[in-house]
């Protein structure tokens, strides 16, 4: 089968990216094409596949794509033919573009859902839904299938009566060369963005780095608007990647290709993320939400150190330490050095993973979905109400007091 899958240009691109990479693999081990192809809103741009894959910058990360097309409207029609006569299938690596300055407030790439006379599979990634949804649910009815990367994604969706599945995100598992540091590491491999607890974990970093050696990786806007902070002096010693060194103990190396990413956790003892720490603006983040780059740390060895929220993720108890507070992670460090390299987690933990998140289970969903019957009619009408109504209630609900944070601007 023959798979083009859409990708929308966006400002961040990490966990999107991270899927369609296994995907692509899984389809090629299947015998499968799986392009990427880049379709944004210009009317200078005509369909094309490229000669070579060609990796682009994706707002604060990179993404690899296969071919490009435009969904202007004087050039859908003539994207539109040229997907039907290339592709059997199409995929969308998102489900919409978003209503915003640098869009428009037009949803003018709906005819590639609606006028296109391929099978179609669509993606939710995120717990922003409330902000797109007015986009969103017209989508629905022209799809053969909506998975939803992970149950707590998709837990208010379901609620809503919204025709959706939730799904495990993918991970193909890569070939190492590198093994375990014989001195404990811990790794900073997630995006930096406020929702990942980045800004709560900076000035912890001295006190991390007091017991072990720490790598940060990654970049974005906040690690560009944090560089001449003095947390980042106090937390970094060298700046691989832009040379903002500081008088810390860290290293920062800042973007890598997402194939060394596995060998640096396979390197370390401890991956930090604090997704959902605090009191995030979207509820899904406290209702065990948690990363790929989670995953990828059990899959290569690592143990990961997350926010208290992901206890309520499917993940199992025992292969993951939390915190309820950054400041709370020297000290879980210290009580973890032996849960860490402990042969029998880290055995099933990866067990685990490659039992329920291989990108053989998601691709075997997609395909089954294109080659499967048209799905229920859907009401969008009604659908759009109870998503209005949910909204209302929720204005309605006692607002908490705010939680004072030195780094909010950069949210």
């Amino acid at each position: 089968m023959k798979i083009a899958a859409i990708y929308w240009p966006t400002s961040s691109v990490g966990g999107i990216n991270s899927v369609l990479v296994a995907l692509r693999k899984q389809a090629e081990a299947n015998g499968d094409t799986f392009d990427v192809i880049r379709c944004g809103n210009l009317k200078t741009i005509t369909p094309t596949k490229f000669s070579e894959a060609e990796l682009i910058r994706g707002g604060d990360t990179f993404i690899t794509v296969h071919g490009e097309c435009s969904h202007h409207p004087d050039k859908i029609k003539g994207t539109i033919r040229w997907l039907e006569d290339n592709y059997d299938a199409l995929y969308f690596a998102y489900i919409c573009p978003h209503a915003n300055k640098a869009y428009g407030e037009e949803p003018v790439f709906m005819p590639i859902y609606t006028d296109t006379k391929l099978p179609k599979v669509t993606f939710i990634t995120d717990a922003y839904w409330d902000t797109y949804k007015d986009w969103a649910i017209p989508c629905l009815p022209y799809v053969k299938k909506t998975l939803v990367t992970q149950p707590a994604y998709a837990e208010p969706l379901l609620k809503m009566g919204l025709p959706v599945k939730p799904i495990d995100a993918p991970i193909f598992p890569q070939a190492v060369k590198s093994v375990r540091e014989t001195q404990p590491l811990a790794v900073w491999t997630s995006q930096w963005k406020n929702i990942k607890g980045i800004t709560k974990l900076l000035p912890v970093i001295p006190k991390i780095t007091e017991l072990v050696k720490m790598e940060m990786y990654s970049n974005g806007i906040l690690s560009t608007q944090l560089r001449e902070s003095d947390e980042w002096k106090a937390a970094v010693n060298k700046d691989h990647f832009k040379g903002f060194d500081g008088h810390g103990k860290a290293d920062f190396f800042g973007y890598v290709p997402l194939d060394q990413i596995p060998e640096i956790l396979t390197r370390s003892w401890f991956m930090i993320d604090l997704q959902g720490i605090g009191n995030p603006k979207f509820k899904a983040y406290q209702g065990g939400a948690y990363n790929i780059t989670t995953i990828e740390a059990l899959l290569y060895g690592s143990l990961p150190i997350l926010s208290d929220q992901a206890n309520r993720s499917i993940i199992p108890n025992e292969f993951i330490v939390t915190v309820k507070e950054a400041e709370e992670v020297p000290d879980v460090i210290k009580r973890s050095y032996e849960l860490a390299v402990m042969e029998e987690r880290v055995r099933e933990a990866r067990k685990w993973v490659l039992e329920r998140h291989s990108a053989e289970n998601m691709y075997r969903e997609v395909i089954d979905a294109l080659n499967g019957p048209d799905p229920e009619p859907v009401d969008t009408t009604e659908l759009l109400k109870r998503a209005s109504a949910v909204e209302e209630e929720k204005k309605s609900e006692p607002v908490a007091a705010p939680v004072v944070d030195m780094f909010s601007m950069f949210s």
